[in-house]
């Protein structure tokens, strides 16, 4: 998506994700030398906001408007997020995050670790320096956890080498989809929304984490598509995702035998090879983009329980890009 047409989509909250972007640059701001340079490389290599824009689009959804506590929210979840990104690149040993050098490979894993604690930091002094509701604060607070199970949870799942379409959810809705369903109903716990719309706005982001999260695994297994990742990362790292998962269960004892000798050893070229031609071969990509239009749906189906509003027809786009293979 260009520029052009990321404007064009975000009309609704034009405003909001203007002051959302001042805020943010702000908070990436220190006077410590130790900390500018890496803060100023942190704000240049920022992705596209996706859940701060959630934040907003579902205040207004909910109440036709936004305000200071939507967009202290949007920051607070936006500096979470970040945070999650330093301290993941240096559990996963990653040395590139969206085509440019990740903060442990520019320092090392301790400094970025440290870097990662101060962004966290700032999220939680945003928190506490604004009028948010105790409910709100739970809706972080909560976040945060799930974000640390879910990464506990794959590791383990990784050494066990255990290959259950259940586990894969469990570690998906809490590694991704925490944020986005924090996101969502701290947009509408922040306009005073009714309890059926916060209900409904929750579900409305776990849905959408997992989408996001399902189009995401989809890259690694597509070598015609630069997203900032090289093809089979994830592969490499020992993290079994919804396409292979698929075929492993649904092959024969033979061949998810000879599946998982692939897996339980170094993966080198060879491995990703067989594994990305499997994954294809054997419906996986299929079943996968099946799921997504599943999820794409309910989401769709959920948000037109809403009444209508141009922001109800802005998030219903917004949900079908994130489900689309957008670089």
């Amino acid at each position: 998506m260009s520029q052009e047409e990321r404007a064009q989509l975000l009309l609704p909250i034009t405003d909001f994700v203007e002051a959302f972007e001042q805020d943010f640059r702000q908070s990436l701001q220190s006077d410590a030398p130790v900390l500018s340079h890496a803060l100023e490389h942190l704000r240049l290599s920022s992705g596209k906001h996706i859940r701060p824009i959630i934040v907003g689009l579902c205040a207004q959804l909910c109440a036709g408007q936004t305000n200071e506590q939507t967009l202290s929210a949007a920051l607070v979840i936006e500096l979470l997020h970040t945070a999650s990104l330093i301290h993941d690149d240096v559990i996963d040993w990653s040395d590139t995050r969206r085509g440019q050098p990740t903060l442990n490979a520019l320092y090392s894993n301790h400094q970025a670790v440290l870097m990662g604690d101060y962004v966290l930091s700032t999220a939680f002094l945003e928190l506490v320096s604004r009028e948010h509701t105790p409910e709100m604060l739970r809706v972080v607070a909560q976040a945060g956890r799930d974000l640390s199970i879910g990464e506990l949870m794959q590791l383990s799942l990784s050494k066990a080498h255990t290959y259950r379409e259940e586990d894969y959810y469990a570690v998906v809705d809490r590694k991704t989809g925490a944020l986005f369903e924090a996101s969502a109903k701290l947009g509408a716990l922040s306009v005073d929304a009714t309890e059926e719309q916060v209900k409904r706005c929750s579900r409305l982001g776990q849905l959408m984490g997992r989408a996001f999260q399902l189009q995401d695994d989809l890259f690694d297994y597509d070598t015609a598509l630069d997203v900032g990742k090289p093809t089979g990362h994830d592969l490499i790292e020992g993290k079994v995702s919804l396409p292979l998962l698929y075929v492993l269960n649904h092959a024969t004892p033979t061949e998810r035998d000879e599946i998982i000798s692939y897996l339980q050893q170094p993966i080198g070229s060879d491995s990703i090879e067989y594994l990305l031609r499997i994954a294809n071969e054997r419906g996986g990509i299929d079943y996968t983009e099946r799921q997504i239009q599943h999820i794409h749906q309910e989401a769709i189906d959920l948000l037109r329980s809403f009444t209508p509003s141009s922001t109800r027809e802005t998030l219903e786009r917004f949900i079908t890009l994130l489900g689309e293979r957008q670089k």
